[in-house]
């Protein structure tokens, strides 16, 4: 029902760019396959958070066989935190008939609570490869929302150029109807001169070879327009993604006035391309990307220094454990405190980690500053074509005017037989070809409208023309 819908609109009204525009926006495959690489990177950031996730754990064991019948059971709750690296854990655990020398195993007959802490003094304190994994991963939803970005600008222009291409194509397609009308409005005349005997019947075959050829460019100009409505299918589709074909009857009168862009404009853009094109955007994320592998890099040629503290209490009624000399209360509060301490000599891992990032960070920097280079000329170069295509529209409408004037002495002339249909032909022949210049000059325009916005960075407003 929906898809019936959207095509009745399309073929009752004029099809506008916004339309074509908005319909690539939802439903071009492209970019909605960019969409989902960025869900993606948030997939994976989301799985990468998983190493902070709270965890319940329990295990149990019992000796089968020997002098002791060991047994223990615990339960507890694991989590790590995303500050400092430290890693807690707390629960409950049993245990019972254990020999002397694993007496810390032994607990009340109703269990021990417990809790523990490590706490990273040095690596691991400011990042580790967890908090990496989702740093990273973050940068990474914002390299795919830019490629997204650049993927929709590139596609938006290539929409934008389809779409003037059909409607000039369309407009020339008028032209040939003019040419062929003129040919065989003549042709009546002819005839009536001819059977006057005012005029050979050989111009009035030289006409009918004009009527044919024309009738022959009429059908090459309908296969030009069918085939621009085919390319431009790719960019119209309904709810359900398919290509709608638009129809003749769905071309606009007429294209937009063109507009002159002024330098103060360009100069403000040219300030804002580090802020608005994607392509230098991603350049600056891999930069921070690379900035936090190299800081994990130090740190892995930083020593291990762990702190652990660790706090117990047992349940229930006092127990005695240890022979009559040395018996101590099972139930009394434990509080233990440990350090951990690893260096790594040559140090060649955090070493080798240091050397990737630094060699990268001035590689990708250097690519940045020949892509900001590369930006700014392409914005010239665009704010130059965009200016000229408008003087062009400018001279080829004054032409095409003076082509109509000398058209039409021409046809005056031959009415009065002061002129022959040679020269008739090529006067028409002369302004097809201008209104033609002119047609191409206005689809010029619209594209260099729509180069500029390229290589803006940003598919908006602000050169005066309707986006």
């Amino acid at each position: 029902m929906m898809t019936l819908w959207v095509m009745a609109v399309l073929v009752s009204a004029p099809l506008e760019l916004d339309s074509v525009l908005g319909s690539t926006r939802q439903h071009y495959p492209k970019l909605l396959a960019a969409e989902e690489k960025v869900d993606e990177a948030r997939g994976k950031l989301l799985g990468n958070r998983g190493v902070f996730d709270l965890k319940l754990g329990a295990d149990a064991g019992r000796d089968v066989l020997g002098f002791y019948e060991r047994n223990e059971a615990s339960v507890g709750l694991k989590q790590s935190l995303s500050f400092g690296g430290i890693a807690l854990s707390g629960g409950y655990r049993y245990g019972e008939d254990f020999p002397p020398y694993d007496g810390k195993l032994f607990t009340s007959d109703q269990g021990e609570g417990f809790l523990k802490a490590n706490i990273p003094l040095w690596q691991d304190r400011a990042i580790d490869a967890r908090r990496l994994g989702v740093r990273v991963a973050e940068v990474e939803i914002d390299l795919a929302q830019l490629s997204l970005r650049q993927t929709e600008l590139e596609i938006l222009g290539k929409a934008t150029t389809t779409y003037w291409k059909w409607v000039a194509t369309g407009q020339k397609l008028e032209i040939v109807e003019r040419l062929l009308k003129l040919a065989e409005t003549r042709q009546q005349a002819v005839e009536r001169q001819v059977q006057q005997g005012s005029a050979p019947e050989i111009l009035l075959r030289d006409n009918m070879r004009l009527i044919v050829s024309r009738r022959g460019q009429l059908v090459g100009a309908r296969r030009d327009l069918r085939e621009a409505a085919l390319q431009l299918s790719l960019f119209i589709r309904d709810g359900e993604g398919t290509p709608i074909l638009p129809d003749d009857n769905q071309l606009p009168e007429e294209f937009p006035e063109p507009i002159a862009l002024e330098t103060g404009d360009l100069n403000v853009h040219l300030e804002a391309l580090p802020e608005t094109r994607p392509d230098l955007l991603f350049f600056e994320q891999v930069l921070q990307r690379l900035a936090i592998e190299r800081r994990f890099g130090e740190n892995l040629g930083a020593p291990t220094v762990d702190v652990s503290v660790e706090a117990s209490q047992d349940a229930g009624d006092s127990v005695f454990y240890g022979s009559s000399s040395s018996e101590r209360s099972i139930n009394e509060t434990e509080l233990g405190i440990g350090l951990t301490f690893e260096l790594p000599i040559q140090r060649r891992k955090g070493r080798g980690e240091v050397m990737r990032t630094s060699a990268a960070t001035r590689r990708v920097q250097a690519d940045l500053d020949l892509a900001g280079q590369e930006a700014n000329t392409e914005l010239r170069r665009a704010f130059v074509r965009l200016n000229a295509a408008r003087e062009q529209v400018d001279l080829d409408r004054e032409a095409y005017q003076l082509s109509l004037q000398l058209e039409e002495a021409e046809r005056r002339r031959f009415q009065l037989g002061q002129s022959n249909l040679l020269f008739v032909n090529q006067r028409e022949i002369t302004s097809a070809d201008d209104a033609s210049k002119v047609i191409e000059a206005l689809r010029n325009y619209q594209e260099a409208v729509a180069f500029y916005r390229v290589a803006r960075g940003v598919w908006g407003s602000g050169i005066g023309v309707a986006p």
